[in-house]
């Protein structure tokens, strides 16, 4: 299983994990509501409010991580057809806004699911050193010092970020651009 791979799933399952939680936190809490003649003391009360509120904590924390590994798989795919790692091109494709993608990818790097990779707020793209688990996605061709355009594709109007002075196929139409 690709490095990846091995991250959605357990990603994935931590959100499930997350999501089971606090489901079972918040039933607590409110079966301690729901027999409120059982409550001895204020601790009592006090830890009902607790895994209550605990349980929606959870809960919140488990939908932002799950949208997260959504977001990590439609990136990843991506990336593997667009190898010079354009934020642009991931908005294209996702419709999410391009600042939305980039807070999304950082908190990646941060998190270390996307490890050894930073985001060239130049270029607009994240670049994953040679050295990465991500390394298939790095291009060898691309450098930091190298100069990227956009150039509109001829046939279907496609904007593409590809290298200045190369020949490129667009990504949107895979006619041939320069």
């Amino acid at each position: 299983m690709t490095h990846y791979k091995v991250n959605y799933v357990s990603n994935k399952m931590l959100s499930v994990i997350q999501g089971a939680s606090s489901i079972i936190l918040i039933k607590h809490g409110i079966y301690g509501f729901m027999n409120m003649n059982t409550i001895k003391n204020g601790s009592d009360f006090l830890l009902m409010i607790s895994m209550l509120f605990g349980g929606i904590g959870v809960l919140i924390a488990g939908i932002n991580h799950f949208k997260l590994t959504r977001a990590y798989k439609r990136y990843i795919t991506i990336l593997n057809n667009n190898r010079n790692g354009s934020i642009k091109a991931i908005s294209k494709v996702t419709k999410e806004p391009e600042d939305e993608i980039i807070v999304n990818l950082q908190r990646l790097i941060n998190n270390r699911t996307f490890d050894k990779a930073y985001i060239d707020f130049d270029q607009r793209r994240i670049i994953f050193q040679p050295t990465s688990n991500y390394n298939l996605l790095s291009s060898k061709s691309v450098k930091k010092k190298d100069k990227f355009i956009i150039v509109n594709c001829p046939k279907c109007g496609g904007e593409n970020n590809i290298k200045e002075g190369t020949i490129d196929s667009c990504e949107y139409c895979d006619s041939e651009i320069f």
